[in-house]
């Protein structure tokens, strides 16, 4: 759609727009409303899709850590409490702990963006 990269591949198109692809932005936004969640912004009870480590004291990483459950059905794994939990749990204590949702996004970005440019 943007004259110019049509002779480029999907991930070079990306780069170049400073845009995420389809998988990334879904993670981000399954972040963001586990964020919500967990701080209380939904009136919704946390334990209906969340819960905490209870090991949360010898754990590396934030205090905010969460149980994953085990699926019993193969397309379990796939639910939104279930595929989200890994990759809260690799969040550093700065992003789980921002005040705001805007201050969250604001970090969660951030740390991506570091930790692209450290793998380069």
């Amino acid at each position: 759609m943007v004259r110019g990269l049509d002779h480029m591949s999907y991930d070079k198109r990306l780069n170049v727009l400073g845009l995420l692809s389809h998988e990334q932005r879904r993670l981000r936004g399954d972040l963001i409303e586990a964020y919500k969640i967990l701080n209380g912004r939904y009136i919704v009870d946390k334990a209906t899709f969340f819960q905490l480590s209870p090991t949360v004291s010898t754990l590396r990483g934030h205090d905010m850590k969460l149980f994953i459950p085990r699926a019993r059905l193969h397309v379990g794994k796939y639910f939104f409490s279930h595929r989200v939990v890994p990759h809260w749990n690799s969040l550093p204590q700065h992003v789980v702990n921002a005040p705001s949702v805007n201050s969250f996004k604001s970090r969660l970005d951030t740390y991506w963006h570091d930790m692209d440019v450290k793998s380069r």
